[in-house]
């Protein structure tokens, strides 16, 4: 992800960063190294505006959470 320089030629690698990220310090955190864009899904699942099956968003509330520090 973060730029390189081989010889005179500079290769810069852009990604997609997911995985983990569950808030704005994540965001920026990927956006430290390079990413051009953060995917954030499983939080979001349980949001009302999302196309997710109903049971599907129950299943996941009904899961303990677990808090990462």
């Amino acid at each position: 992800m973060l730029p390189r320089t081989q010889g005179r030629m500079h290769i810069v690698a852009q990604g997609i960063e997911a995985g983990g990220i569950m808030d704005g310090a994540g965001m920026a955190a990927a956006f430290a190294l390079s990413a051009v864009a953060a995917q954030m899904g499983t939080a979001f699942i349980l949001c009302p505006e999302t196309d997710a099956d109903e049971a599907y968003r129950k299943a996941l509330a009904d899961q303990p959470r677990f808090i990462h520090a």
